[in-house]
């Protein structure tokens, strides 16, 4: 069993009374509504459920807008979501977006913050939470809606559906209709939507001694070389002055397989791109061939001997 929703999006301006919008700012545009959408879908309903939203094609006089339909349906014959109390799913997908009622869902409140900086975040029950703001005025929503503003992929796709186009010459106005029900932002509007810069989050910072091989030689400026630890190839920036000035005066020959007991300090972190590393070897301890070879029982004399 499936459920679906139709909605219309339409910019308007003096850029669009021909009909037409560039398809660079078109094309992002869609894949953020369906990006939004989707996101919108696990946080609420997880894996039980999928979207897919379609382009309808209607194109209306002097603006330049769509039809679009959102499909959700369960998975592996899952139907008991649709015949609980929440029976149109897919609707209260777009209830909570705000695509659907004037001052509601995510953009009601992004509308109502106005990039002001959050002062408090009250959980009052599982359906009621309070956010108060830094001149005193608070604001009652549901913790859904909270999770929505805090997800990065969901506030990346608003910002690409409506503060992107709104900051393109010649577009004045976004809007979303659901039969009767309009709602409209301004360009003048259009930072409310934008993210702010998130600080990354480091996760790992570590120093550790490990053997690695050698994948690539670089003798370019920044001693970039890609490693192996056996099982992973990485990039290393080398900034063991020692190590790189008996590489730079032929002092040190490299080999295939050759082995190398390093200092490795590692960093991880998570940015709004996703998880992030960076490789450095602080300290080259051990070079030594890679060639396995046959260990014999030579004596004290037999090794002086010439």
């Amino acid at each position: 069993m499936s459920q679906k929703e139709y909605f219309q999006v339409v910019y308007d301006g003096e850029a669009l009374q021909n009909n037409e919008m560039d398809v660079r700012d078109l094309a992002p545009a869609l894949l953020a509504i369906s990006d939004v959408l989707d996101e919108t879908n696990k946080i609420t309903y997880g894996d039980k459920t999928r979207v897919q939203v379609n382009v309808k094609g209607t194109f209306k006089s002097g603006s330049f807008g769509f039809d679009l339909s959102i499909v959700q349906g369960g998975i592996d014959g899952l139907t008991s979501l649709f015949n609980s109390d929440q029976a149109n799913a897919a609707s209260n997908l777009l209830q909570m977006l705000g695509f659907v009622v004037p001052g509601g869902g995510l953009i009601g409140f992004l509308l109502w913050l106005r990039n002001r900086k959050i002062k408090n975040i009250e959980k009052v029950n599982e359906a009621k939470t309070v956010v108060e703001v830094e001149d005193s005025e608070k604001y009652e929503t549901s913790p859904k809606i909270i999770a929505l503003f805090s997800n990065v992929k969901v506030r990346t796709s608003i910002q690409k559906v409506i503060t992107e186009p709104l900051s393109k010459d010649g577009i004045s106005s976004f809007a979303i209709k659901k039969g009767k029900e309009k709602i409209v932002i301004k360009e003048e509007e259009k930072d409310y939507f934008k993210l702010s810069d998130i600080p990354d989050e480091l996760l790992r910072d570590e120093v550790r001694e490990v053997i690695l091989t050698v994948a690539t030689i670089s003798f370019t400026e920044g001693h970039k070389w890609k490693f192996s630890d056996g099982n992973v190839e990485f990039y290393a920036t080398i900034t063991d002055e020692n190590f790189v000035n008996k590489v730079q005066q032929n002092k040190d020959g490299f080999y295939k397989d050759d082995l190398f007991r390093v200092k490795l300090h590692e960093r991880q972190w998570i940015s709004d791109t996703g998880l992030k590393s960076d490789y450095e070897i602080i300290e080259v301890l051990e070079h030594r061939s890679g060639s396995k070879q046959i260990k014999l029982p030579f004596g004290d004399d037999e090794k002086n001997t010439g």
